[in-house]
């Protein structure tokens, strides 16, 4: 046994004095020791890390993709490699094929050369309407956690492309007829003299105006442009808070989904054909007591509208009745506003309403909704 003993200490001895136990000695130290300086320096890098994150838009419809761009930029001259930034998404999007049903963590691995910057993109689809917000994206390394506060807001507005609406905007109609484009000039108010176009009728040309208009040794033709003959307002009223007929439970969450699809359509429409638009609803949005928002034009507006729509819920309270809030915003209607409601049922009170606004001159339209989403019920029927 001694001899054993003996045998294998002296191999170790020759191991321990040989010159390649000597080098691999040397190189598992020099390891040791870039592993634990580069951790130091890691953390430091990390402490210093810049983190920005961008969204390619922050209001889409429902079924659309925006895309979020995320940038790491290292300002120190350590690389940072395995750098695993973290966010959680809001259930009602799909991540990178990813259905996120409820809070889901997703993650992006970075490695970031010294004073540089590395992107990671994510491709989002808004499955489902609402008003989402992510906040913070965190990286974890040796139990040492950093966040990076970029709070940052969705709007996921109401899906309108595949919707049809019996009574559509009334943006081309005059009268009993409908015209062949949205403006109606009226011979009487002259707003512009311009240059005359191809097509334009022998009335509109100004002979004055086009004998002063010498240019480049010619006369050139001036046409008068007129402004519009009528008002294109239109006013969208939203009541989505259902009662049941004949003891049958109504969803409620559905009616809403489907009514806002429906104000969004008529949204929508009006906007690209050039009309003043409005929308009220007797839902609460946030702090405010209902929604209301008068007509008018452009794309600050148009967003604000969809706004409020994508953070309508059915569980907000409802704070007054629809006739009174068709009472409440008649006075501020110019007239010839094109009045619609959209809403699964119609009271009496309501329906008196709508009688003194039509016998004011106002053009009121009733677009019912159920469950299945069907806008066919004849309008006579729901006024009853």
């Amino acid at each position: 046994m001694q001899n054993m003993y003996e045998a294998i200490a002296n191999v170790l001895v020759a191991i321990i004095s040989s010159v390649t136990f000597a080098v691999f000695a040397a190189v598992l130290i020099v390891c040791v020791c870039t592993v634990l300086i580069y951790r130091k320096a890691k953390l430091r890098a990390l402490r210093k890390m810049e983190y920005i994150r961008s969204f390619s838009s922050n209001g889409v419809f429902e079924g659309d993709e925006l895309e979020l761009r995320e940038t790491v930029h290292n300002t120190t001259l350590c690389p940072l490699f395995f750098v695993k930034m973290e966010f959680f998404v809001p259930g009602g999007f799909t991540v990178d094929g990813i259905v996120c049903k409820s809070h889901t963590k997703v993650s992006s691995l970075f490695h970031v050369p010294p004073y540089a910057s590395a992107t990671k993109t994510h491709t989002f689809r808004a499955d489902k309407r609402g008003h989402y917000q992510l906040v913070n994206t965190s990286v974890t390394y040796r139990k040492n956690e950093f966040t990076f506060s970029h709070a940052f807001d969705i709007y996921v507005y109401p899906n309108h492309k595949n919707i049809k609406v019996d009574v559509d905007t009334d943006i081309y109609r005059v009268g009993n007829s409908i015209a062949n484009k949205k403006q109606v000039e009226d011979p009487f108010f002259l707003s512009d003299i311009r240059p005359y176009h191809y097509g334009d009728p022998m009335r509109a040309i100004n002979f004055k105006a086009s004998a002063r208009a010498f240019r480049g040794g010619s006369i050139h033709l001036m046409s008068n442009s007129y402004d519009t003959s009528r008002n294109f307002d239109s006013m969208i009223f939203l009541d989505p808070y259902s009662r049941s007929k004949h003891g049958r439970t109504v969803d409620e969450e559905a009616i809403l989904e489907i009514g806002l699809c429906y104000c969004c359509k008529l949204l929508m429409e009006t906007v690209k054909n050039g009309g003043r638009v409005g929308f009220a609803s007797n839902c609460t949005v946030g702090a405010r007591i209902g929604v209301s928002i008068a007509c008018n034009i452009g794309e600050a507006h148009t967003r604000t509208i969809l706004k409020s729509m994508a953070q309508m819920s059915v569980y907000s309270n409802r704070d007054f009745s629809l006739s009174h809030m068709l009472m409440e915003s008649a006075s501020q209607h110019a007239r010839g506003t094109d009045i619609y409601i959209v809403t699964p049922y119609i009271d009496t009170a309501t329906s008196e309403v709508i009688r003194k606004l039509e016998k004011m001159g106002q053009s009121v339209y009733v677009i019912p909704i159920t469950e299945r989403g069907e806008s066919g019920e004849d309008r006579q029927q729901i006024l009853a």
